[in-house]
């Protein structure tokens, strides 16, 4: 058949015509696959997911402010939920940082992992509730509890907006707009939007509210929040963990004090605190010889540096240390921000016995040779963290102790370790948000 330039123009018209069209369609199918999803209906499928079954949960918590200052946050949440007919009540047990808290026949008790000695107990009416915690701890975010709790998350009926109240302290009064599902990207959650009110007391903020759910567990799996015209964002993620045995769900007050307020509840401090000067601690070195701070630090030391780290570290507390190792390397790069600094990992072995130097090569191969040891944590770990697994230990040039990281349950947090560690070697460093267990800004 016969062509001309004007019917080759004329097919090359229709042919980018016929493409068009094609795209506008494939386009309108795509958006065919957004599917709405009444919130109340999500809802209900996570309050029964909270309320039916224990659930665990490892919480990861971003709170950002405008001006760039970061808080990172990791807590875990078990709940397990009461069994009306056997009078059985709802139980909480919480995990933050060095705090335990646990909730048992109308009474609430916390203590410190390293603090053998104390804890704080109060005693609330009927079951536990995020209104029962935040009147009895600093406020926390735990909308798997408001989920747990709540009896109609669905009020309200088709066609209006659902309301969730007290899943965070910065978002008591949530209003839900709109859910969809997207079949194409994520199938497997559910977005529920909507916007943050305050309180009627006031507390809390404005701005808006998205939060994924599990569409085949009904778990939470993700909540961020935009707030006061973007001066703060907050972000949540939600892991489901292991849930534990009976152990977890109980705190023995034997030996300890009843202290009256939770702000008293601290870790017990060793002898050796920020300001102190740090004596020589009795370090060994992988030839068997004695080593000593004053070779890294002051007139005699070999090296001429800001600060010492000491990554203070025994078999329960590796992972911990191996987070601060990885926190302080990128530091040592840079001294020129914080000074010029060395590093030092101190294995505790323990106490003294045939198997001591089976340990030592042990631990050197994790660590490296240039690993330091000893076998005595009360002359060494204890004096600076008492109880704890690891601690980052950071000394000044004058062998004055600068600050002491606590570590115990931190293995996935060097990011957060790197900031403390940053604020600690820069003390004009821009402060950071009120952390988790205080009062939000209203």
């Amino acid at each position: 058949m016969r062509c001309d330039r004007g019917s080759a123009q004329r097919w090359s018209v229709a042919g980018a015509v016929l493409a068009a069209l094609v795209t506008v369609a494939a386009a309108a199918a795509q958006v065919e696959k957004i599917r709405t999803v009444q919130p109340g209906v999500a809802l209900t499928d996570a309050h029964a997911a909270y309320a039916g079954e224990p659930t665990a949960e490892r919480v990861r918590i971003a709170i950002r402010a405008r001006a760039g200052a970061l808080l990172r946050e990791e807590m875990v949440v078990r709940i397990r939920p009461g069994k009306a007919g056997n009078h059985e009540p709802r139980r909480v047990a919480l995990e933050l940082g060095e705090l335990r808290v646990v909730t048992v026949d109308g009474t609430l008790l916390a203590t410190n992992i390293r603090n053998e000695t104390a804890c704080y107990a109060a005693e609330f009416d009927g079951e536990v509730t995020t209104a029962v915690l935040d009147r009895l701890l600093p406020p926390l975010p735990v909308p798997q509890l408001a989920l747990a709790g709540a009896s109609d998350p669905s009020a309200g009926g088709a066609g209006t907006a659902e309301v969730s109240d007290g899943w965070t302290p910065y978002t008591p009064h949530i209003v839900w707009e709109r859910g969809t599902i997207d079949e194409v990207k994520r199938s497997d959650v559910v977005v529920l939007t909507g916007r943050s009110e305050p309180a009627p007391d006031g507390s809390g903020l404005s701005g808006t509210v998205a939060v994924a759910i599990d569409v085949h567990t009904g778990r939470l799996r993700r909540l961020e929040a935009k707030l006061a015209d973007g001066d703060l964002e907050l972000t949540m993620e939600f892991d489901p963990i292991a849930t534990e045995p009976a152990p977890v769900w109980s705190i023995s007050e034997t030996g300890r004090t009843r202290l009256k307020q939770l702000s008293e509840l601290r870790a017990r401090p060793g002898d050796l605190v920020p300001g102190r000067p740090v004596p020589e601690i009795g370090l060994i070195d992988l030839d068997w010889k004695p080593w000593e701070i004053r070779s890294v630090l002051g007139r005699e030391g070999a090296a001429k540096v800001d600060w010492l780290a000491l990554v203070l570290v025994t078999d329960a507390g590796a992972e911990d240390g191996a987070a601060a190792k990885s926190a302080v390397e990128p530091l040592l790069l840079r001294p020129q921000q914080s000074g010029q600094g060395a590093m030092v990992v101190v294995f505790i072995a323990g106490g003294a016995g045939a198997d001591t130097r089976a340990k030592v090569r042990a631990a050197a191969e994790r660590w490296g040779p240039g690993m330091l040891w000893t076998a005595s944590r009360e002359k060494t770990l204890d004096r600076f963290a008492p109880g704890a697994g690891a601690a980052l230990v950071i000394i000044s040039a004058d062998r004055t102790l600068r600050c002491i990281v606590a570590l115990d349950g931190r293995g996935a947090d060097s990011a957060r370790i790197a900031e403390e560690v940053q604020a600690c070697l820069s003390p004009g460093a821009v402060s950071l948000p009120a952390p988790l267990g205080e009062a939000p800004p209203r």
